[in-house]
């Protein structure tokens, strides 16, 4: 794609001469193989309008197309199709196809950006996503929703499977070819995981119907507390499964297929069908733009040859060419070559495409409540913790301990924590590292690292007189979460506190430890810090400047009802 100052209007590029009768052969080639008429009537700018289209069809049967300039036509599609893509609309005539791969999400994320907003480039003329659920997320602006304005048409199809090694046995909820992808992640036997919804079209769909189409933030985060999301790292769900990454995971039945397929490893792998996760539906969209003081008429070139490579893209051959890629044509047959060896069931019931009602609300929710993250928590166990809050009767330190463990009870299986505490023995800061930093789902001397964080948490006392030596205990944990940041994660240091950095005999100042996390925070790496403060005590401005320098927030509970969900409230906010 170029940029969109080197096209005529959004689409063109610069050239200056269009032939009328271009267009109109374009026009009638494209009308004759959507609509199946053997006669049309056409327009030609500049002949007799008595001219009959039967004439004009004929002629341009009988000789090649003859343009001075093929119609550029910008096309992006999902990797997964943008090679077949590519072959089919190699050699149409008049029309120079151009057809780049890029992910579905990317390319709805930039159909919905308002112009002017970020640094997108031009967009394609037609776009293949793999699911009609970025259609859904593209028309989520008002933006998007003016250019992809006509009805998309599906090109072909590839159920959502639920994916399996071929010798598993995947337990209760899967039965043969059929599985309920409910009840697997409610069952707990085997490790169930999942793709990145904001990027993976079958785990967003199987986000939607695990949340039964009401993906809230409470919803979503029921939800992703059973499933793990791993890091995939350029694989896709299918070779993960097979590199035992996880038991189960959602995908395309065409993944299945083409991971077999691409390593030579027909027969490792098996799929089971539950219908409430649909099927991707492949649909051709064509992006419109607004209209420019650019030559006229060159928006309908563009509208000409997107209306040709449609049909192409919905002839015969184009159909063979998907079914031979491992994609499901007409209705919801799959190539015949692909029936037996690759642990798909060719009789399942075609499933229809996915709603998309709820993407952009699901969406919004996963980002809230189903982020994957690594979170060093940092507890304050100065004596003052044991005091209540001025209106209520509960502890701090309880109400700390409660907020923490419901974390921990909440978050998914992948979720990384750890655990600190932090007060002073005499004039010294005493600063315990109580659980390492560990995926809560790990296994160690017969417990999940979960209930050993659990059992962490729940034994966290007050010292009756021990301080608060603040300065010291953020520095240290911000340093060790830096050391060990993870990739593709919210990588955080919590810290609960009721008051201001007080530790006598510490020597670090306030400008002291400022400067030093300055030194620390790498925006290509970056940890944040989220401060929270329980009780009017709280020295908010000091939490605030602290959390600020890592792009973090500080927030304080005044009232015990406060407290109590503070963690809970605050946390989706970094």
């Amino acid at each position: 794609m170029t940029d969109q100052s080197t096209r005529r209007g959004r689409h063109a590029s610069a050239r200056t001469t269009r032939d009328p009768r271009l267009v109109a052969v374009l026009l009638v080639v494209a009308l004759v193989a959507v609509v199946g008429l053997g006669v049309l009537v056409t327009w030609v700018a500049g002949r007799d309008a008595a001219a009959s289209a039967s004439d004009d069809v004929a002629a341009a049967s009988a000789e090649p197309l003859e343009c001075e300039e093929p119609i550029r036509l910008d096309v992006v599609a999902d990797p997964a199709v943008s090679g077949t893509v590519t072959t089919v609309l190699e050699d149409l005539e008049c029309v120079d196809a151009r057809v780049s791969a890029q992910a579905s999400d990317v390319t709805a994320d930039a159909v919905a950006r308002p112009e002017g907003v970020g640094l997108g480039g031009a967009l394609p003329d037609v776009w293949i996503p793999s699911s009609s659920l970025w259609v859904a997320q593209a028309r989520s602006t008002e933006a998007g929703a003016a250019r992809v304005a006509q009805d998309p048409v599906s090109l072909a199809s590839s159920p959502v499977v639920l994916a399996a090694a071929a010798d598993a046995e995947p337990g209760e909820g899967w039965s043969g070819s059929e599985a309920d992808w409910l009840q697997l992640m409610e069952g707990g036997s085997v490790r169930v995981a999942s793709g990145d919804p904001r990027t993976d079209a079958p785990a967003l769909a199987a986000m939607l119907a695990a949340t039964s189409g009401d993906p809230s933030p409470q919803t979503v985060a029921a939800m992703s507390a059973k499933v793990s999301v791993p890091a995939s790292q350029g694989r896709s769900p299918a070779q993960m499964v097979l590199e035992d990454v996880a038991d189960v995971m959602p995908t395309s039945e065409l993944d299945v297929i083409r991971t077999q397929e691409s390593g030579d490893r027909q027969g490792t792998l098996r799929s089971a069908y539950d219908t409430r996760l649909g099927a991707l539906d492949f649909p051709l969209v064509v992006v419109t733009g607004e209209e420019s003081d650019s030559a006229e008429g060159s928006a309908d070139d563009v509208a000409a040859a997107a209306e040709v490579a449609r049909a192409e893209l919905l002839g015969e051959e184009a159909a063979a060419a998907f079914a031979a890629l491992g994609l499901r044509t007409g209705g919801g047959e799959l190539d015949e070559r692909y029936r037996d060896g690759y642990g798909v069931d060719a009789r399942a019931r075609e499933a229809e495409a996915v709603v998309a009602d709820g993407v952009t609300a699901g969406l919004d929710a996963w980002a809230v409540a189903g982020r994957r993250a690594r979170i060093l928590l940092v507890v304050d166990r100065s004596g003052s913790m044991r005091r209540p809050l001025p209106d209520g009767t509960v502890p701090k330190s309880a109400l700390a301990r409660d907020s923490v463990v419901q974390v921990v009870a909440s978050a998914s299986p992948d979720t990384e924590l750890g655990l600190w505490s932090f007060t002073t023995d005499g004039d010294e800061a005493e600063i315990d590292r109580l659980a390492p930093m560990a995926p809560l789902s790990a296994q160690s001397t017969g417990a999940t690292h979960r209930e050993r964080l659990t059992t962490a948490v729940t034994g966290l006392q007050p010292r009756a007189v021990g301080d608060t030596p603040l300065f010291q205990v953020v520095l240290d944990a911000y340093e060790e979460a830096q050391e060990n940041y993870a990739w593709g994660r919210l990588n955080a240091v919590v810290v609960v506190t009721d008051g201001r950095n007080d530790h006598p005999s510490g020597t670090l100042t306030e400008d002291e430890t400022l400067d030093q996390l300055r030194l620390l925070y790498d925006g290509m790496r970056p940890v944040r810090i989220l401060a929270l403060g329980y009780g009017p005590e709280t020295d908010l401005e000091g939490l605030t400047r602290l959390a600020d320098v890592t792009g973090g927030q500080a927030f304080q509970g005044l009232t015990e009802a406060e407290a109590a969900t503070l963690l809970e409230r605050t946390l989706p906010e970094l």
